[in-house]
């Protein structure tokens, strides 16, 4: 074969006649005229790949679809020592790709030849990165859109994952992909339109549009504001609230959210949930915390054994619990709750602003601020208690506050009051339970064993980056 000019067809049974053609060092692969791979197609990917935050680091990846191969080097190139595995129809399209050289030994991946739809659940690794490139003819494979296809594509995306998908010239195909993943970016090379997802996981409550706009009171605790994202336009609901002369605005979102020049002058705070999202131009990022640092949520997957994935030391405490509770847990009233919330904590541990806190949430938030508490059926005293507030929108349930009496601890009857949260949430269509914010290095030493506590209910974590900020808006003329 020539360096600078070659060309040939191979024959395949499931793609027919597949043409060939090298120029100058770069090959063409086309399958009834559409290119396969090309200087175009690698062109194409190698922008793709930027797309992706800098510091993501992807170790496993998932190429459905290999085309004659091209992409493998630029994989390489972007994740040094990543691991591919592909997933390829035609058989002769991989005799193509070691034909053609467009790997190394070293780089070669792993290759299914196969149906996709009948490969994917046999897998169980998971994959920080899937890129989708399945096509019959000019369109993308219509099996995109299938549920069971999106939820196989879902189960094998890690948490913190990214898919890239590559849908030519019919991006109506990505609405299917937005009921399971979450899009964040959507953008045309020449004929292709590409989107970049990631799995739509929790999202905190505190940019939720339902729990601002209640949260917002327009007096102490600022004012529902809305705003759109820089590079998608989405809605991003945020609160405007003052200090003294200081006027402050705030949002918890992953996109850049637009903030008005023309508005009053004030200090714009952008926090976003996952660690490498790119600090846009004009933001600096402050390097002290100024928001929460780490919070931990569960999702019940299996109503009927929401337990299963507690570790071995609650589950025990719960068989124990269950089978002699020394108090009887039950719904309360906040007078109740908040006689015993003094009782077991002393002054000095910020009590009166925790209750004041409470009250204010059951103010703003009726119906949806519950309290459950432990009561000794002698004395008729309320022994421990657990707050929480549903929100509805997001289907979650925030753990708010708690207190144990120091004669019971914290072991058997807070894990009888978790059990009883989770099955107030099961009650009440919820599927995910927020323990909220848990300690961290420099936080008061007092809150470390009950984070320890509440990391053992198969907790997962949302570890934030320090806030972005940025002084936007006109200075008042007086």
């Amino acid at each position: 074969m020539s360096w600078l000019i070659d060309a040939f067809e191979q024959k395949s049974e499931k793609n027919g006649l597949i043409h060939v053609r090298r120029w100058f060092g770069f090959w063409r692969v086309t399958v009834n005229g559409y290119d396969q791979s090309s200087y175009y197609i690698r062109k194409m990917w190698q922008g793709a790949l930027e797309q992706l935050p800098r510091p993501f680091r992807a170790k496993q990846i998932l190429l459905l679809g290999l085309g004659a191969g091209s992409v493998i080097r630029d994989l390489h190139k972007r994740f040094p020592g990543c691991q591919v595995t592909v997933i390829e129809w035609d058989p002769e399209m991989v005799t193509l790709a070691h034909r053609l050289n467009m790997f190394s030994l070293k780089q070669a991946p792993r290759i299914l030849t196969g149906d996709a739809c009948g490969i994917l659940p046999t897998l169980t690794q998971r994959f920080d990165l899937i890129i989708f490139d399945l096509y019959c003819g000019e369109r993308p494979e219509p099996r995109l859109a299938a549920p069971e296809f999106q939820g196989q594509l879902q189960r094998l995306l890690k948490y913190n994952g990214y898919m890239l998908v590559n849908v030519f010239k019919t991006p109506a195909l990505l609405e299917s992909t937005d009921q399971v993943f979450t899009r964040h970016l959507t953008w045309e090379y020449q004929f292709n339109t590409l989107a970049l997802y990631r799995r739509a996981g929790y999202t905190t409550y505190r940019g939720i549009d339902g729990y601002l706009r209640r949260h917002a009171d327009g007096k102490k605790n600022g004012f529902y504001i809305q705003t759109h994202a820089k590079q998608t336009g989405n809605l991003i609901p945020g609160l405007s609230w003052a200090r003294g002369p200081i006027r402050f605005e705030g949002y918890f979102c992953d996109e850049e959210p637009m903030c008005d020049p023309e508005s009053p002058r004030r200090l714009v705070i952008w926090q976003p949930s996952r660690a490498n999202v790119p600090c846009p131009k004009g933001w600096w990022q402050f390097p002290l915390p100024v928001n929460v640092r780490r919070t931990g949520h569960v999702k019940i997957s299996d109503p009927e054994n929401y337990w299963k994935d507690w570790n071995e030391n609650v589950r025990r405490q719960r068989t124990k619990w269950l089978k002699h509770q020394p108090l009887q847990i039950e719904e309360v009233t906040v007078e109740e709750f908040v006689n015993g919330y003094r009782e077991a904590r002393p002054w000095f541990q910020m009590r009166d602003v925790f209750v004041k806190q409470l009250r204010e949430r059951i103010t703003r938030f009726p119906g949806l601020v519950y309290m459950l508490g432990a009561r000794d059926m002698k004395t008729g005293k309320i022994r421990a208690g657990f707050a929480m507030i549903d929100i509805p929108e997001s289907k979650s349930s925030i753990h708010l506050t708690s207190f144990f009496h120091p004669r019971y601890g914290q072991a058997g009857v807070g894990t009888g009051l978790v059990d009883a949260w989770f099955r107030h949430g099961i009650a009440h269509g919820l599927r995910y339970m927020d323990f909220d914010i848990f300690w961290v290095f420099g936080d008061p030493r007092g809150w470390k064993g009950f984070s320890i506590f509440k990391s053992q209910f198969g907790t997962k974590f949302i570890d934030y980056p320090p806030p972005y900020l940025k002084i936007v808006g006109k200075k008042s003329v007086r």
